[in-house]
């Protein structure tokens, strides 16, 4: 059985410590497609979670026992949390090919499976604190706790994951109320309120591994 506890403590999931609180969330129209989704939209729902919250790229580093640069290989999944036959939780679930390795026993054509704080769903795109998914276009620096099952968990929530391929800062207007289209969604590496602490990780991460 999964151990879900693994996951807390990465700082994926808190729902169960009685940390989450719904501070966008609104009605979702069900989509029957992407194709609908990419005409109509879709809104946010996006959930605050107790988590630590690293000073700088240093600290970040040394709470990550894997360090790795990877690409998107499947299609995002969603894995539900149950408990006595009740959903509980639930989060994204995508497989990464590794490119380059810098901490841990990973190896550059390893593929592996990694879980993410936010996931699309009936028309809405579910989160903790801002995260954004990974696509298939982007190219990651990943910060990531490993589970004894060997699956892996972003660290830190949205200051585990930096696409490469956006050089711009994250803005207070990437985080809307309105609609987005899966277009300028897929431009977008955060949609949450603590843009100030996202782009100075990313600025150290760009620094020190953008051009590896």
């Amino acid at each position: 059985m999964f151990n879900r506890k693994w996951l807390y403590a990465a700082g994926l999931v808190l729902l169960l410590a009685g940390s989450y609180a719904a501070v966008n969330q609104y009605p979702p129209t069900r989509m029957q497609s992407e194709e609908a989704v990419n005409q109509e939209g879709f809104l946010l729902s996006t959930s605050q979670a107790d988590y630590k919250v690293y000073k700088d790229l240093k600290e970040l580093e040394s709470f990550s026992k894997v360090i790795v640069e990877a690409q998107v290989v499947s299609t995002a999944k969603v894995e539900e949390f149950t408990q006595n036959g009740h959903k509980i939780d639930a989060a994204g679930k995508v497989d990464v090919k590794v490119n380059q390795s810098f901490k841990g026993d990973l190896n550059p054509g390893d593929i592996i499976t990694v879980y993410e704080p936010g996931y699309m769903e009936d028309g809405m795109y579910v989160n903790t604190e801002g995260y954004k998914n990974m696509t298939a276009s982007g190219k990651y620096m990943l910060f990531l706790a490993k589970s004894p099952e060997g699956v892996y968990a972003i660290r830190g929530l949205y200051q585990g994951k930096f696409d490469l391929t956006i050089s711009q800062p994250a803005k207070e207007s990437d985080y809307k109320t309105t609609k987005y289209t899966l277009q300028e969604f897929d431009k977008l590496d955060y949609v949450g309120r603590e843009v100030g602490q996202f782009n100075t990780l990313k600025k150290e991460v760009l620094s020190k591994y953008g051009s590896k």
